[in-house]
């Protein structure tokens, strides 16, 4: 149903956005839907497709851990510290006192976005996906590793000062130990939780001056003034929607004269294609929402699929959260990676659910059999 209502969202859509150069424009909104559209509702679902036939929990939990969490925290963290900054002229000129949450760095030949809309999203994501390693009762050397990715994604959140963003993996981990609360002794979890806070306090205690000052001067603007910025994008995204109800085509700066930014995910789908394209992006999210919450009450004893259904469903909430606040169009590999944790957790987990229900109901037909036989004998 997503899938559909995006393809008719691109067809009414193209009254506005098709011109003269009507090979251009196919061209140009052709790219931003393969990757912005079909991406994430079509492509990446085809490639995870064949994990809900995989019964290895194990196997999936390290791919979830050694080829998504790990590399895209490598990255990261490498940029951040041995990259060169590729934009400090123009970042210097923001007026918040500080170039933080506006940095480019180039790493190599790759240029990797630090700004906080942009990178702030993966950050969340990848902060909730560490935690539900983390406090999992998996091996020990992978709970490690998840540790050090948690510290490392919090400290390059924090160095970013979205407060959006450090919002909505607030949340995503209220989820995960909500979750666990339903699965665990009581003890151990809150035990996890104090042990999960104290790494967040010390992470913050022992980054740079620079950072704590920008966090403060973020904090100001955001908390203490309570500036209602956010309030008057959105109003001024929703007047262009209401003028254009057909869609303008994939766009993240609306307005006539003046143009801005909305920071709304789903207002950018909205007014990008419409009434009806703009529905397949909150009623995807909505779906594998209602998809994970369901299956935190999947019983099973298997560790490792309990550990890549938290981190689904911590990802899933963070990024639906976010995606109130920002907009992910920044970059494609920070989009297509945060899509690939949920749709890859999203399969293991129906795998998990599949072997479950499969588990129980051989141990039911192994009782009936026995209490046949019992009933046989004279």
């Amino acid at each position: 149903m997503p899938t559909a209502l995006a393809v008719i969202g691109i067809f009414t859509s193209m009254v506005n956005w098709m011109s003269g150069d009507v090979l251009s424009d196919l061209m140009r909104q052709g790219a931003f839907a393969y990757n912005f559209f079909l991406g994430p509702f079509l492509l990446l679902p085809v490639v995870y497709l064949r994990m809900r036939e995989s019964r290895d929990h194990a196997a999936n939990l390290k791919g979830l851990l050694f080829c998504l969490i790990v590399p895209s925290t490598l990255i990261l963290i490498s940029s951040k510290l041995f990259g060169t900054v590729a934009n400090e002229w123009e970042a210097s000129l923001h007026t918040e006192g500080s170039s933080e949450g506006f940095l480019l760095y180039q790493l190599g030949k790759v240029i990797v976005d630090f700004s906080r809309t942009g990178v702030g999203f993966i950050l969340a994501a990848l902060i909730c996906a560490s935690t539900a390693v983390a406090v999992s009762q998996v091996k020990g050397l992978y709970r490690l590793l998840a540790g050090a990715c948690l510290v490392s994604n919090v400290f390059l959140l924090l160095a970013t000062g979205s407060f959006g963003s450090i919002f909505a993996g607030l949340c995503g981990l209220a989820a995960i130990f909500y979750t666990q609360f339903r699965r665990v002794n009581v003890a151990r979890v809150l035990l996890l939780v104090i042990i999960i806070a104290c790494l967040l306090v010390l992470t913050y205690s022992l980054s740079p001056t620079s950072i704590k000052e920008y966090l403060g001067k973020r904090y100001q603007f955001r908390v203490v003034e309570s500036n209602t910025d956010r309030l008057v994008l959105w109003a001024r995204a929703m007047d262009y929607f209401l003028e254009h109800p057909e869609g303008v085509g994939l766009t993240f700066r609306v307005g006539d004269t003046v143009k801005s930014n909305p920071h709304n995910n789903y207002i950018v789908y909205a007014v990008s294609y419409g009434v009806i394209g703009g529905l397949a992006y909150p009623f995807l999210v909505t779906g594998l929402l209602i998809y994970f919450f369901k299956i935190r009450k999947m019983r099973t004893e298997d560790h490792s699929a309990l550990a890549i259904s938290l981190a689904g469903y911590g990802v899933i909430v963070a990024f639906a959260v976010n995606s109130m606040t920002d907009d992910i169009g920044v970059s494609r590999w920070y989009f297509n990676a945060i899509w690939s944790l949920v749709w890859y957790c999203y399969f293991c987990s129906r795998a998990a659910q599949v072997g479950d229900v499969q588990k129980r109901g051989s141990v039911g037909a192994e009782a009936m059999k026995r209490m046949g036989q019992s009933s046989e004998v004279p």
